[in-house]
């Protein structure tokens, strides 16, 4: 009769055990899954600031004439509008947070691609210690809403052209409300990220 005694203690402990191990796995994977969306997040400011930078090269190395923003991404790896090879950016980067190639784009008025953002709906985890460009980032809640573009109105001394005012943009049309870094906002160097 000890014998069948023990064995009801052993089950309960393999049990309470499993209930244990259970419960670990779980907390694990709620450390997992949080570490793994910072890390998106990190992800997708480098990206889209790479992406910004590079718009900001593609405008401001216009040969002659009005400048023009990319008509597509491609654009910014090829720039056709030199004899010789010229890049604004590397690689087309995916959207880590989705992993797809596909962005949202923010246009000009004439077709070009003047912003990107993430296609993802998703909360954001980061609410601050953004860098001092970014800081409107704080303010926002999806990842969606983390638009990175190049508007070079707001370069220092340049005059926005004239705009009517709407509900939802008291600035204008087409014209955010926030300060974009002024390292992207000068002209690049002759031969930036251009290839032999």
């Amino acid at each position: 009769m000890n014998t069948h005694r023990n064995g009801g203690f052993t089950y309960i402990g393999v049990l309470a055990f499993i209930a244990l191990t259970g419960l670990l796995s779980s907390k694990a994977m709620v450390v997992i899954s949080t570490s793994q969306r910072i890390d998106e997040e990190k992800e997708l400011l480098f990206v889209g600031l790479q992406y910004q930078a590079a718009i900001a090269s593609y405008y401001n190395a216009t040969p002659s004439g009005s400048p023009s923003y990319p008509n597509n991404l491609d654009d910014l790896l090829l720039d056709s509008r030199f004899a010789e090879t010229r890049r604004h950016l590397r690689k087309i980067y995916r959207d880590p947070v989705t992993r797809e190639k596909e962005w949202g784009f923010i246009m000009d008025g004439s077709g070009g691609i003047r912003g990107i953002h993430s296609l993802s709906t998703g909360t954001t985890m980061k609410k601050g210690g953004f860098p001092a460009d970014l800081q409107h980032f704080a303010e926002t809640s999806q990842h969606h809403e983390w638009i990175f573009e190049f508007n070079p109105f707001l370069q220092p001394g340049v005059a926005a052209p004239p705009t009517m005012p709407t509900d939802s943009n008291p600035a204008g049309p087409g014209l955010p409300d926030y300060q974009l870094p002024t390292s992207i906002l000068s002209p690049s160097p002759p031969g930036a990220l251009s290839a032999p």
